[in-house]
This record gives C-alpha cells, structure tokens and sequence, in this order.
C-alpha cells in the first residue's frame, strides 16, 4: 500500500500534525473541566 500524497509533503504533513495537537489540547481540557465540575458535585452532596 502506497501512503497518501499528505505523508509525502512535508509542510501537509506538519499541518496535519500540528491539528492533530490542537485536537488532543482541546480533548484534554474538557477532560480537566469535567474532573472539576465532578469534584465540586462531590462538595455538594
């Protein structure tokens, strides 16, 4: 199997991974907020 033209590009291929960190930024900072909205549930109850 041949690897897409992406791969094969290297500035699509930085652009690619660059979006790829801001995905995992985003996943990661929802997870945090969410750790804290339980913990202040937790405080309530």
């Amino acid at each position: 199997m041949s690897k897409p033209a992406i791969y094969n590009d290297p500035i699509k291929a930085a652009d690619y991974q660059s979006e790829l960190e801001q995905i995992d930024a985003q996943i990661s900072t929802t997870e945090n907020d969410w750790e804290q909205k339980s913990l202040q549930l937790e405080d309530i109850s």
